[in-house]
């Protein structure tokens, strides 16, 4: 197969190298400075894979990727194929339905691949025959009996893959982690592994951000559904909600618990699975296996200022957590910033929390009272300009945590990525479009920020993952669509090293076996499309069209509605499906059910 050069004009794409950005003396270039973005070529794997959420490389670099919707799709590199290998009964409101996959560190011995998804239960659903009525939202108020029914959970499970199918027959259950559904949001839902086999998962707080003018959601009103308070659940030491966990699996399912983690396993109000806890919407990390430090992004509220009745303007967070920690919300954005006790049933604010010794005093409150101190995070930064750390500039606020790479030298792969970013974490932005990265200092501090290929143009960057030939970046792709912009799709892709001798140390090595691409990152479109959209289009040569299965369908409906309590910076537009599209940290709606997830051609490019 002949590879083209080409560039993505419809699809804008992830990015991997950058340069031209002043570097600090404590954080100098290293020999020779960053790749030329020209090193570097992006493959479509799919233009249209439904509602996109996570993706996992397996060690024949075929990519498995996830709908929101459940579908499991895996993609074939050598035929160009998207298979779908599993279609998963998921629960579909807001933000829930199928979230993250991973594979068992162990995936070529036993063939695990581990998902987080919404299983159906019986909690009440939309009827079609009442269009002007969705059965499936949840009360806002009521009593304890009006909210029961809406109860359910998140699980962890895994299945084993045969072949292009994933035996949904073989499910051992892992983890449940409980849910107040029919109301929006934040699910988190990644998952990786450390150096030792440990299980790490993300988990969001549960809790509607809409009613509390962008700054804490702490309404503890006896009569307010629970979802409105943070407090049940982030700032709950007895409850996985807003947390990072880590767990070690057992080999028939269920788990253990490591030692090293938060509390102790039999203290009393407290669950010893909390590795972090803190969070509100960590929806993206990647443990680093040579430190087993974990690089972390966490989501913020909406707030476009601060205001001394509530609380800091909107903080998105990056952190390295190395050692078990309390990361504050709802309480503080950061030990400097606290937000302030708010009265919602009187309008009256109090003083601000205590972010050294933060206590919960919530009525939903199972765990203890008394939280250890807030954790300084690496990184925080608002809309505007941040003085610490302007190499991230200004925006929204959507931080994504990703990997660091890990350069083998004893690779022959012509496509793996220079030593240039070896142990280099990588941050991507959901709303200002970059991929950056981090270099830390010797104390693990971010000494500086480098733009990673700023050539090329990225849109809504969702996930990323390093596959185990460590070559490569594989970018997925999430469209910005604006009111009037053409309707665009979302797609898969890979980035991977164009030139065979990127990396200087290497010109005597001989070239060896092409390899495929390493680095996977997805991204999500942030609507539908109302038309099929090119695949290719200005100033690109198209290679091929992969092939999709045709037994799924194509049909779309959808509308944009505006997001309430939204700064500009947000995307303020999204797809209202069955259950909604889940958009991290920022999904809203009555829950009207209008219509399925859309479905289109693969299309592969070089």
């Amino acid at each position: 197969m002949r590879t083209r050069r080409l560039a993505l004009v419809v699809a804008p794409l992830l990015a991997i190298t950058g340069g031209g950005i002043s570097l600090s003396p404590a954080a100098a270039a290293p020999p020779g400075g960053p790749p030329a973005d020209s090193n570097f070529q992006k493959v479509t794997l799919d233009d249209f894979p439904g509602e996109p959420i996570s993706l996992a490389v397996l060690p024949d670099n075929r990519v498995l990727h996830t709908a929101r919707t459940g579908e499991v799709r895996i993609h074939d590199p050598r035929s160009g194929r998207n298979i779908l290998a599993a279609d998963v009964p998921v629960y579909e409101h807001d933000e829930e339905g199928l979230q993250g996959i991973a594979i068992d560190p162990d995936f070529a011995r036993n063939k695990w691949v581990y998902l987080y998804y919404s299983p159906p239960l019986n909690t009440p659903t939309d009827d079609p025959a009442t269009p002007d009525v969705n059965e499936g939202d949840a009360p806002f108020e009521g009593t304890a009996a009006d909210f029961a029914p809406y109860k359910g959970n998140l699980r962890l499970s895994r299945f084993k893959l045969d072949g292009n199918t994933l035996k949904l027959n073989t499910e051992q259950k892992i983890i449940d982690v409980a849910t107040d559904r029919g109301i929006c949001c934040h699910v988190g839902g990644q998952i990786d592994f450390d150096s030792r086999g440990n299980l790490y998962l993300s988990t969001g707080d549960d809790s509607n951000p809409f009613f509390s003018d962008g700054y804490v959601p702490i309404d503890e009103r006896a009569n307010r559904n629970p979802a409105f308070d943070a407090q049940r659940t982030a700032a709950n030491t007895n409850d996985l909600r807003g947390k990072l966990l880590r767990i070690r699996v057992k080999p028939g399912g269920g788990y253990t618990i490591p030692p090293g983690n938060l509390f102790k396993p039999g203290t009393a109000k407290t669950r010893p699975e909390i590795y972090a806890m803190g969070l509100r919407n960590p929806f993206r990390f990647a443990v680093d296996r040579r430190t087993d430090d974990v690089y972390l992004g966490d989501y913020s509220p909406d707030a476009g200022e601060a205001n001394p009745e509530r609380g800091p303007a909107g903080q998105g967070r990056w952190m390295r957590v190395d050692k078990p920690a309390n990361y504050g919300w709802p309480y503080c954005a950061t030990p400097d910033l606290p937000y302030v006790d708010y009265d919602f049933a009187t309008g009256v604010s109090g003083a601000p929390f205590d972010c050294d010794h933060p206590v919960n005093n919530s009525p939903h409150n199972t765990g203890l009272t008394r939280l250890p101190p807030v954790e300084e995070p690496e990184v925080a930064y608002s809309y505007g300009e941040s003085a610490e750390f302007p190499g991230l500039g200004t925006g929204g606020i959507g931080p994504m945590g990703g990997p660091a790479y890990d350069y083998d030298k004893r690779s022959n792969s012509r496509t793996r990525w220079p030593s240039y970013y070896d142990g280099v974490p990588l941050f991507y932005e959901w709303t200002r479009d970059y991929i950056k990265e981090f270099r830390l200092d010797r104390h693990g501090d971010v000494a500086d920020i480098r733009p990673v290929l700023p050539s090329l143009v990225v849109d809504n960057p969702m996930d990323m993952e390093f596959g185990p030939r460590r070559r490569a970046l594989r970018p997925g792709i999430r469209r910005r669509l604006l009111r009037r912009e053409p309707r665009r799709a979302a797609l898969p892709l890979r980035l991977r090293a164009r030139q065979p001798h990127a990396d200087p140390e290497d010109r005597r090595r001989p070239a060896g076996r092409r390899g495929t691409a390493d680095r996977r990152v997805l991204q999500r479109r942030h609507d539908r499309p109302r038309r099929r959209p090119a695949a290719v289009r200005v100033g690109l040569r198209r290679q091929r069209h992969g092939r999709l299965d045709r037994a799924e369908p194509h049909a779309h409906v959808h509308r944009e509605r505006q997001l309430p309590g939204h700064p500009e910076g947000h995307r303020q537009h999204r797809p209202v499906g069955v259950g909604r599209a889940a958009v991290p940290g920022r999904a809203a709606g009555t829950g009207r059910r209008v219509g399925g997830a859309g479905r289109g051609p693969a299309v592969r490019v070089r």
